[in-house]
């Protein structure tokens, strides 16, 4: 009777450990969990282009593999560019190139991932990770003025954009408009563009007294570059 009620004892707490280590491998992960989707600030010199995205996927210590789809969505909400990552072990962080093309625009974009874990037994779980938010913007622009004296001023305006390593001389055709200081207000005086080099040529006032003016340059809405103004150039 005493080694019956003992072998009942043993299969009873046999059982409670096969169900509870079950329990344990198969308790379904939240659908969203904790982790970690940077990048940062995008500078957008091509319609087409792979961006860097940092990502912590804080995965179960129990798994055996993971898969994640990497998206970017736009400002307005659609997807803008996705990515694919996976890996062995439990060790969901690390870095990766995200495609972005089909003329994204500038603003606030969003990352998210949809990651799938995976355990020894193969048993694998959904859930989604939120990620940061990041700015994209178009390449800056610079406009800068300086003038000859003489019987006539000359006026030269440079305009530079922006590039990966640094600002460089733009290319020909660009708009430019010089303005004059009137009262409180900047009026056109006259609209050129830009040669090989970069630079726009004004013939300046040939009469004596002191004015003030500035330059503006204008880019065709498909170059993708943002406009500036030059500092004020007082001449007299």
């Amino acid at each position: 009777m005493t080694h019956t009620r003992r072998v009942r004892n043993l299969v009873s707490a046999s059982s409670l450990v096969l169900l509870t280590a079950f329990f344990v491998q198969t308790a379904p992960l939240p659908a969203s969990a904790a982790g970690g989707l940077t990048s940062p600030s995008i500078v957008l010199y091509d319609d087409c282009d792979f961006h860097p995205i940092r990502f912590d996927l804080e995965l179960p210590e129990y798994t055996d593999g993971f898969s994640a789809d990497i998206n970017i969505y736009g400002p307005d909400g659609l997807e803008a560019g996705s990515g694919f990552v996976y890996g062995d072990g439990s060790d969901g962080a690390g870095t990766e190139e995200v495609f972005m093309c089909d003329d994204p625009r500038p603003g606030r974009y969003r990352l998210q991932a949809e990651v799938e874990a995976c355990d020894y037994d193969y048993n694998c779980f959904d859930y989604v990770v939120d990620g940061s938010s990041f700015n994209l913007r178009y390449p800056r622009s610079r406009t800068l003025i300086k003038a000859t004296s003489g019987q006539r001023h000359r006026i030269a305006v440079t305009v530079k954009e922006e590039r990966p390593r640094g600002y460089f001389t733009t290319d020909s055709y660009n708009t430019v408009v010089l303005e004059k200081k009137q009262g409180k207000r900047w009026a056109r005086v006259s609209r050129g563009y830009t040669d090989a080099r970069g630079v726009a040529r004004f013939n300046g006032p040939n009469k004596p007294g002191r004015e003030t003016f500035r330059a503006r340059v204008i880019f065709d809405s498909d170059d993708d570059v943002m406009n500036s103004t030059s500092r004020p150039l007082t001449l007299s």
